[in-house]
């Protein structure tokens, strides 16, 4: 019974399980043309055709929401999905706005070369840690994450490193690229079977996970 919105371009990595989380549940995916439609437009298509599962970037979310009257909402959503860009505590303030109260926000991490790395939900009445940047969540089943130094050392809790994914469900690598996979892939000796993806990301893990 879900109705999924597909905004990115099928030619684009995300697009692909976008389709999929649709088709294999037998939910309805539902494009919409950003670019020759615009986002001014969006709301108005969201509410007819009654999306409940929102896939978007997080700029393209708050340039929408943040034209909207202060009393409207988007009735039908169940879940906003964002990925791909930092999301911000003024982010979740909008989608408290204009979203019903059993409405989830979902801020993930993820990488074409291994899929979703790190996942949090947050929902109307969840604590939002203090700063400006939300956490981008914990591991998903399947996924180990190494924040390592420059020199390759692995970085405590607390500090700055490049986010290392690990997990038997790793790319095996990239078309024809053998320099690229020797920068980006290697052996996780921790996991038989397992590989490690360097993401190129920088993170830290903090006192709570």
């Amino acid at each position: 019974g879900d109705r999924m919105s597909m905004l990115y371009g099928l030619s684009f990595a995300a697009a692909i399980p976008g389709i999929y989380r649709g088709v294999a549940p037998a939910a309805m995916v539902c494009a919409y043309d950003l670019r020759r439609d615009g986002i001014a437009q969006l709301a108005d298509w969201l509410e007819r055709e009654r999306i409940t599962v929102m896939h978007t970037f997080r700029m393209v979310f708050r340039e929408m929401a943040s034209k909207l009257p202060p009393q409207r909402v988007l009735p039908h959503l169940k879940v906003l999905h964002l990925g791909g860009e930092s999301v911000f505590a003024g982010d979740v303030e909008l989608f408290r706005a204009h979203t019903l109260e059993h409405c989830a926000l979902v801020h993930q991490l993820s990488a074409t070369e291994i899929g979703i790395i790190a996942q949090t939900i947050i929902g109307h009445g969840s604590v939002v840690p203090p700063g400006s940047v939300m956490p981008v969540g914990r591991p998903i089943d399947g996924v180990r994450i190494e924040i390592r130094r420059d020199d390759g050392s692995l970085a405590p809790a607390n500090e700055a490193g490049e986010v290392i994914a690990c997990s038997r469900y790793v790319s095996p690598g990239y078309w024809r690229r053998p320099e690229l996979d020797a920068l980006a892939f290697s052996v996780d000796p921790l996991q038989p079977g397992g590989r490690r993806y360097r993401t190129g990301d920088f993170g830290r893990i903090d006192d709570a996970g």
